[in-house]
């Protein structure tokens, strides 16, 4: 285990976020591997224009690591404390404790903080507590409330909870998916909690819950084994670009945030000259946040649109999303300009 003692006196920056329009960003760097990312925002149209003092909204805090091998368990406690203004002492702005898992073929895990008009009424911020870095391998990871966490038997729970989706073993299945000609059973009880589409659909008088059926039309059979594998283990058997897309649909039209997060980050990762504007289409349909990267990676690549532009994949993004195309067209000229 790797922890990282945190005493950070956060100032904003002008430096925008690579991928997230809208946010400025600083920086902490805890070793070769690990950074922790401040992200403000000023809750108004981004300009890169406005000074620092414009974005006085403290949104999140990434946890960053270089590499995207293997799955890591991050945990421990942040404050933010500052000095009053007024009377100059110090006080807690808030507390955050963390446990969550950074995925394989994940970069990052984001922590939600939404602290407004941070500049106007603090000075001297700090970002203090410890920061735990540990690989899911190691079976026992101690969280801050003193008690063991036994990752091994979350494992377990992952493989048990797996065993349901077997067709020879169906426990207490209570409704069906059909896809095509293929029936994969599972349940209601199971897919509420993983996703606030489901949940509703099964708590009101739709058809699929009178019917016990769900018909999925618009996804193929590997896909939505893949979706409920995740959905019932937390965990992805393989993934590449294609099938990375595949389940980023589902993952939005169902609301599986998590699913979303990792298929994003994914896409990201695996980005070439030959891929983005699928991706581009993939982002503008489906993540907002990959949409921005996927057209920040275009600017940065391509000196000009003669670098794409006689591909398949450009003549059909003109032809059947031409407003996306002239936002790509657009992005270039400006991203030229400023160089």
């Amino acid at each position: 285990m790797t922890e990282f003692p945190i005493n950070w006196d956060l100032r904003c920056t002008n430096t925008p976020h690579p991928w997230r329009k809208g946010y400025v960003v600083s920086n902490l760097i805890l070793n070769d591997e690990w950074t922790m990312v401040a992200l403000w925002s000023n809750d108004r149209n981004f300009d890169y224009g406005y000074s620092d003092q414009r974005f006085t909204s403290l949104k999140c805090v990434e946890i960053c690591r270089k590499s995207t091998t293997g799955e890591v368990l991050v945990s421990g406690t942040l404050k933010l404390v500052a000095p009053s203004r007024q009377t100059g002492k110090n006080f807690l702005v808030f507390e955050r404790k963390i446990f969550q898992l950074v995925e394989n073929s994940s970069k990052y895990i984001l922590i939600e903080l939404f602290v407004s008009n941070i500049q106007d009424n603090y000075h001297s911020n700090k970002l203090i507590g410890t920061i735990k870095i540990q690989s899911k391998k190691q079976n026992i990871c101690k969280c801050d409330s003193g008690n063991q966490i036994q990752v091994k038997s979350l494992t377990e729970l992952s493989k048990n909870f797996e065993c349901l989706l077997d067709p020879n073993v169906s426990y207490f299945s209570d409704m069906s998916f059909l896809c095509g000609s293929v029936a994969i059973p599972a349940h209601k009880s199971i897919l509420s909690a993983r996703s606030p589409v489901f949940a509703a659909m099964f708590t009101v008088r739709m058809k699929e819950n009178t019917e016990n059926t769900v018909h999925i039309t618009d996804m193929e059979v590997p896909i939505l084994r893949a979706v409920l594998h995740h959905t019932y283990t937390g965990t992805i058997e393989s993934l590449d670009v294609a099938s990375a897309g595949g389940l980023l649909f589902a993952a939005d039209k169902y609301q599986f945030e998590d699913l979303k997060r990792v298929c994003s980050d994914f896409l990201k990762e695996n980005m070439t000259l030959e891929n983005v504007l699928n991706t581009l289409v993939l982002g503008h349909l489906h993540d907002k946040d990959l949409k921005a990267f996927a057209m920040n990676f275009i600017c940065e690549s391509c000196a000009n649109i003669s670098a794409i532009e006689e591909t398949r994949e450009w003549k059909l993004l003109r032809k059947e999303r031409p407003q996306l195309a002239i936002e790509v067209l657009t992005a270039l000229v400006k991203s030229k300009e400023k160089n």
